[in-house]
């Protein structure tokens, strides 16, 4: 590599590895940390909403800070969770929206629950996919 193509992708790499712009409050299901949320923003949303009860996501305050843990069906209670931020058009969900579930796994890569593609951003989830990309002239 040379020398202009090391001063390029160091300014790249330094470009994606930045904090948050705003405080952020860890998502947690069990023990794990799945994703991450605007702290202001999502318990504003989350207050005055009644689609998703104590009983499915609590707010927790610990020695590291809040936390928002996920109770029973993971997937039951991020889908309430998508359905909420939707509905209060939170960080561009609704026009993210698409209708196609995808995997939420753990630090070990096991499936652990689904979730809208449209709210993974906005959950702060890491996600996994495929991009194909081919020409109608390659189609036999």
């Amino acid at each position: 590599m040379n020398r202009l193509d090391q001063q390029w992708f160091k300014k790249l790499i330094d470009s994606v590895n930045q904090l948050p712009l705003l405080p952020r409050d860890s998502l947690v299901l069990g023990d794990t940390v799945i994703g991450s949320v605007v702290s202001d923003a999502f318990n504003a949303v989350m207050v005055n909403q009644t689609s998703v009860g104590h009983d499915d996501l609590r707010k927790i305050q610990t020695t590291d800070g809040l936390i928002w843990k996920i109770m029973g069906d993971a997937t039951k209670v991020l889908q309430k969770i998508a359905h909420v931020l939707r509905e209060a058009h939170y960080a561009r969900v609704a026009e993210q929206w698409q209708d196609e579930p995808l995997a939420v796994f753990d630090a070990l890569g096991q499936q652990i629950a689904v979730v809208e593609r449209g709210v993974i951003r906005a959950l702060g989830m890491a996600s996994q996919g495929v991009h194909l990309v081919g020409d109608r002239k390659s189609v036999v």
